[in-house]
């Protein structure tokens, strides 16, 4: 097994590390999404040495679009929604 490469960074509050090493002719890519220490998604894909340029660029985009809609839909328990620009009261609750 050849070395592995890692990277990271941080993306809308999310860590994601994307890492890929090769065996026996093969590539595997890794991206790990983290929120704080909480490990929230795990994404993989493996497939021939040649296709590695393609294979790591769609695992990062995958990473990215699914980091964007994690943080899309969750909202800190006990937090309000913050205030528009222009407005000095909250509307009431549902």
């Amino acid at each position: 097994m050849d070395t592995e490469e890692q990277r990271s960074f941080l993306h809308r509050g999310r860590r994601v590390t994307i890492s890929h090493w090769t065996d026996a002719g093969k590539i595997y890519v890794r991206a790990e999404i983290h929120q704080g220490n909480t490990l929230v998604c795990v994404l993989s894909r493996s497939g021939i040495v040649e296709r590695a340029p393609r294979l790591i660029a769609g695992l990062h985009n995958a990473a990215i679009k699914w980091a964007e809609h994690d943080a899309a839909v969750s909202k800190r328990p006990g937090q309000p929604w913050p205030l528009r620009p222009g407005f000095t009261t909250r509307p009431a609750p549902r």
